[in-house]
């Protein structure tokens, strides 16, 4: 059978299980009460399993918060209410704020483990949501924005901390984070909370929400809930903020950037100066480390936290069709505004432009008429060269006589102050529905729903990108002042003018699934009983990316390049069954295996088992292991390819043995390929848990879960750097299937396109502890504590080897891998009165060596204290009172974080709070 036919074969075997479960589950909502036995307790579905249980503590570590959590939390966002979660490590992860310096889309995701958000399943009542798409590649490309998913629509979080490749299929690897949303609500609740950090005027944050249900599903035979949430975040500047900055002399550490305002001078065989020193102006610094030459911090003209706007709407229903037989939909929209200020964008001869870009022309027919006899190797067709001519009023003659370069155009290395600060709005509109059919049927448990989950995100420059093919000739006019303000209005409002408003690129992505899974009963043990499930899914998943014309020929200024289009789709066939059973006394197993084809990709079949024994009532043992899998995403195979070119001066080790400067491979721009690649092939990985919970009194547990995980055939968005490839002779030998070579040898092209690269191994223990002490009359005080300790986090290197990522501020995947983080709260209650003190801890490590000094250093522990009190002894209204790190700690120095920021300085942005204190109020109505 060839390899179409066993294709056509699995999806049909897979149309054909779903559909007799469609079949018998639809003719199940006929049948009798009578089928369905009744039971004094309910059962229920926790996340890693389909099959229900009464006990909730199962074979697997799942962390659960409840909504009251969440609300003494004190988080507004997602994003900010995982920061309190010690499993979800800030390594990997994107945040809102990052889209400062790159192209997120404003995307915010969790990242378990330290594995990256691609490989952390996101779960919206169990049930899969698509990927964002906005920005196209990396992790807007594979991960679920929970931007999305407003708090107050939250009933709970179970945070599955071990691989589910078994029950959920692809990119499950670190964990599962499944979001519950409130349901079989009856009754009225509304609520709205002010916060504000106690200094400087940014960072606000209004909230409101109300939701309303009617209906009881036992006794009406329906129930239906709505929910409308709507809040705003204003821009927190980094100029409201000392401590963002990249220049920090007194840690020794420098990366400012030369392209500054006013304008530095590039002259050949001298170097950069500027014709301002020692006074380069207000917009620029006097730096001691480049003493010749302004150098510009960006840090004070960028959003620390971008201004965002979100509203949403989600309703559920469900309608009893007999005593054991309902019809159920879910529906939910959501709308994101996020807008991000980026400092002026920045020009000169260093920026590369495309063969077809108009501007070539210009500058090719400029040097040719205009300057003649200039000669500047760096400066020709593909550079966007800022020449200032003599013959422009703000041609600074002395400096140019000082110089020998007198009548002479100037190569400027510039800052765009005459077109301004760069916003950008990304928009993203979430769509969710659901439909289907529950219940029972000859002592099957059954569920069969189709789910449509839809996310279109649109990015809309407002201001403050020129095009190169407009904003260059009118540079070389001379008409702007590169050393300060230019007066001229008339040559303003031509800057101005030279501008691309309006949207730069449209995303779409989409899965549409139809599913069903059951689960029953099949037979009894001498020890207890024996439980199986069984389910099927028919996915299918489609991504569009439609860049702006101007966007696909790299004409945009501070856009990073070219983008292409691109369009894909693919269908996934999934079928998965789950034995469960008490095979001794206090013993019971669990085994899973799913099967799963992904067209484009091929099949995997990945099993699970897990035990969990409980000698006796107050000790429990639990493990488990598995095999998981994640399978390239969309644009991680079909992301558009494009071409650029390495850094000016790359050597070829093996054309360029020894240098020679009339050799060109001895410094040269070599030619890259970029994109996805449909050669990928799924990333896999094995996972293993070990745990005890123990209740040594009533009312305290004590949990403890040590965890490994091992994956291969990571896949690396971008490949192996060329600066890696062509390090020397024996890696440019080692990696020789990444460079295009001619007959003669010489390089033509070097792949840089996504792959299957290196390993990962990491390990370490989950800490759990909850202890409920009455105090009589006095109330009960209740103590919370969560942590995560790693033992080891160790990447693959190019050459084999294994590096220790834990406690470096140089973690491959970005970000920081604490080895210790947990969150502890003390609460106390009485009567309508609550009270609770929080307390968040984060590691220090090591940090890389400063900039300048290249001293080593190591980065403070971050830890912080919030407080809540909250009364609800007042008819149905709770009022509630807080502070986020009441003793407003900064977020601690680290020399790494301006690299890894790219934009934002001084700090690490995926895990500290630059709001610093943080003060907040809510009132909340219930009626009931």
């Amino acid at each position: 059978m060839n390899t179409e036919s066993r294709s056509l074969t699995l999806r049909w075997h897979a149309t054909l299980l779903a559909g007799t479960m469609g079949w018998l589950l639809l003719t199940g909502a006929h049948g009798q009460a009578m089928d369905a036995p009744a039971t004094q307790l309910e059962k229920i579905e926790v996340t890693g399993s389909s099959i229900k249980r009464l006990d909730a503590e199962t074979a697997l570590p799942v962390q659960t918060l409840k909504r009251e959590d969440i609300e003494r939390s004190g988080a507004t966002s997602v994003e900010e209410l995982f920061r309190q979660v010690s499993a979800a490590s800030s390594a990997g992860v994107t945040t809102t704020a990052q889209a400062t310096g790159f192209q997120t889309g404003a995307i915010s995701t969790i990242s378990l483990r330290g594995l990256s958000s691609a490989r952390t399943l996101i779960l919206i009542n169990g049930r899969r949501t698509a990927v964002y798409g906005g920005g196209s590649g990396g992790a807007s490309g594979s991960s679920v924005d929970i931007n999305s998913i407003p708090v107050a629509a939250i009933e709970r979080v179970e945070i599955l901390k071990d691989g589910a490749s078994a029950v959920y299929g692809s990119d499950a690897i670190a964990g599962v984070v499944n979001f519950i949303l409130r349901k079989d609500y009856e009754g009225a609740e509304a609520s709205a909370s002010l916060g504000r950090p106690s200094k400087g005027p940014g960072g606000k944050d209004a909230n409101a929400s109300i939701y309303a249900g009617i209906g009881n599903l036992e006794r009406d035979g329906y129930n239906a809930a709505l929910g409308f949430n709507v809040e705003h975040v204003t821009a927190l500047m980094g100029a409201d903020r000392p401590f963002a900055r990249r220049y920090n002399p007194a840690y020794g550490n420098d990366v400012t950037s030369g392209f500054a305002f006013p304008a530095n001078v590039a002259i050949p065989h001298v170097g950069t100066l500027n014709p301002a020193y020692p006074n380069c102006g207000p917009d620029s610094i006097n730096d001691v480390n480049f003493s010749k030459r302004c150098r510009f911090d960006n840090s004070l003209f960028d959003s620390l936290e971008p201004d965002q706007k979100k509203a949403s709407a989600n309703f559920n229903g469900h309608l009893a069709l007999s005593g054991v037989t309902q019809l159920y939909g879910e529906a939910s929209y959501s709308q994101v505004k996020t807008t991000t200020t980026v400092q002026p964008v920045p020009l000169s001869y260093q920026n590369t432009l495309l063969p077809g870009n108009p501007y070539n022309a210009f500058l090719t027919n400029l040097l040719a008429n205009q300057y003649p006899t200039y000669h500047n190797a760096a400066i020709g067709p593909g550079s966007a060269a800022f020449l200032l001519p003599p013959s422009s009023p703000y041609y600074p003659t002395a400096f140019a006589i000082a110089n020998g370069i007198n009548g002479q155009p100037l190569n400027l290395i510039y800052r765009d102050f005459a077109n301004g600060e760069r916003l950008t709005e990304d928009k993203a509109d979430t769509t969710r529905l659901v439909g289907g059919v529950k219940g029972s049927r000859g002592g099957w448990e059954y569920d069969a729903s189709l789910l449509y989950s839809e996310v279109k995100v649109t990015e809309d420059l407002l201001s403050g990108f020129a095009l190169y093919s407009k904003i260059m000739p009118l540079l070389d006019s001379g008409t702007i002042n590169p050393f300060g303000p230019t007066s001229d209005p008339a040559a303003l409002a031509a800057a101005k003018s030279d501008e691309f408003t309006g949207q730069d690129f449209a995303t779409k992505t989409s899965i549409t699934s139809l599913g069903a899974k059951a689960n029953r009963e099949i037979g009894m043990l001498p020890s207890g009983p024996v439980n199986f499930a069984v389910g099927a899914e028919l996915r299918r998943e489609a991504f569009e990316f439609n860049p702006a014309s101007a966007i696909q020929t790299g004409d945009v200024t501070g856009q990073g390049g070219n983008q292409l289009p691109q369009s894909s789709s693919r269908s996934v066939e999934s079928a998965f069954a789950e034995l469960d059973a008490n095979v001794l006394k206090n013993l019971e197993a669990d085994a899973a295996v799913r099967f799963d084809n992904y067209q484009g990709v091929g099949r995997t079949v990945n099993p699970k088992a897990s035990l969990r024994w409980q000698p006796e009532q107050h000790v429990l043992v639990r493990a488990s292991a598995g095999t998981g899998f994640r399978a390239p995403s969309l644009t991680d195979l079909y992301a558009a390819q494009a071409t650029s070119v390495t850094s000016n001066g790359t050597r070829d080790p093996v054309q360029c043995p020894v240098f020679n400067a009339n050799n060109p491979a001895c410094s040269f721009q070599f030619t890259t390929v970029t994109g996805g690649n449909p050669n990928l092939k799924p990333e896999k990985s094995k996972s293993y848990t070990l745990g005890l919970v123990v209740e040594p009194v009533k009312g305290t547990s004590i949990s403890a879960d040590y965890f490994w995980i091992f994956l291969k055939d990571q896949i690396v968005d971008g490949g192996l750097s060329y600066a890696t490839i062509l390090q020397n002779a024996q890696t440019a030998a080692q990696f020789a299937g990444f460079v295009t070579r001619d007959a003669n040898g010489q390089i033509v092209s070097i792949n840089q396109a996504n792959a299957n690269l290196f390993k990962v191994a990491l390990s370490g223990l989950d800490l759990d502890f909850k202890s409920a002490i009455p105090l009589g009359r006095a109330g009960r005080v209740t103590l919370l504590s969560n942590g995560t300790y790693f033992a080891r986090y160790e990447s693959q290197n190019p050459d084999g080897s294994y590096s220790q990522q834990l406690d470096s501020g140089l973690t491959v995947g970005g970000g920081v891998l604490s080895r210790w983080r947990y969150t502890t709260s003390v609460v106390y209650e009485k009567g309508p009165l609550a009270f609770s003190v929080t307390q968040n801890y984060q590691k220090g490590y090591n940090d890389v060596p400063s900039s300048i000094t290249q001293v080593a250093r190591d980065v403070n522990a971050y830890q912080t204290y919030d407080l809540q009190a909250s009364y609800s002894g007042w008819k149905s209204f709770r009022f509630t009172l807080g502070a986020k790190n009441i003793f407003n700690e900064d977020p601690p120095y680290a020399n790494y974080a301006a690299s890894a920021n790219n934009f934002i300085g001084g700090y690490d942005l995926s895990y500290g709070d630059p709001r610093g204190r943080f003060l907040y109020t809510r009132i909340s109505y219930v009626l009931r």
